[in-house]
């Protein structure tokens, strides 16, 4: 299991617009890492450098002391589009026909556990937003992987979603390496993380 990360003098700008400089953090022995910041303070990008669809321009990243060493990990995001012509079954089906399953569970029982199973006929673009925020959170937890990214997972929830992602990511990822980009408590403070927020373009631990 991934336990640390390690991040030597990044650095990002676009164009004239400085997100990261300089910035260096080492973090050892933890299952979840959560990354705060204003809008517009670097959360996402810092999420797309460290799973690699995002390029830096100077630095170092290293987990478990292996340099950019990640390769199988799911992600949760705004920026994460779904197949709107699929219904909901056939997005699991087409999902986990490129991600292994946690525990070789299958598509119904998941529908089941994620009370979609109401929804699973239904075209992904026909669900409300707070649906397709679930979908994709349940894309990513039943994904079996070493990293699983959350980018505000819980937005457009309301409190019955937000519990339920919650029970979910306590009970489905207990094997993986959390790495969260937040600015709203309920997102990770039922957890036990390791806090860092963005500012001045610098990581810093509170």
């Amino acid at each position: 299991m991934l336990t640390s990360l390690t991040i030597k003098n990044l650095s990002k700008r676009f164009e004239n617009n400085i997100i990261f400089n300089n910035t260096s953090i080492s973090i050892q022995n933890t299952n979840s890492i959560v990354f705060l910041g204003e809008n517009g303070s670097g959360k996402s990008t810092l999420l797309k450098i460290l799973c690699g669809y995002l390029y830096y321009d100077t630095g170092e990243i290293f987990w478990n002391e292996k340099e950019n060493s990640i390769n199988n990990f799911a992600v949760s995001a705004p920026y994460i589009e779904l197949f709107e012509q699929l219904t909901v079954k056939e997005h699991l089906k087409f999902h986990f026909n490129f991600h292994n399953r946690i525990q070789n569970i299958t598509d119904d029982k998941i529908l089941e556990i994620s009370n979609l199973d109401q929804h699973k006929n239904k075209q992904v673009k026909k669900l409300s937003s707070g649906l397709k925020q679930r979908l994709k959170n349940v894309l990513a937890i039943f994904s079996d992987t070493q990293v699983l990214f959350f980018d505000e997972p819980c937005s457009n929830l309301d409190e019955y979603n937000i519990e339920l992602y919650q029970k979910l990511v306590r009970e489905y990822t207990s094997e993986k390496l959390l790495i969260i980009a937040s600015n709203q408590k309920h997102e990770y403070d039922y957890l036990s993380p390791a806090i860092f927020k963005i500012e001045n373009s610098k990581l810093i631990q509170i």
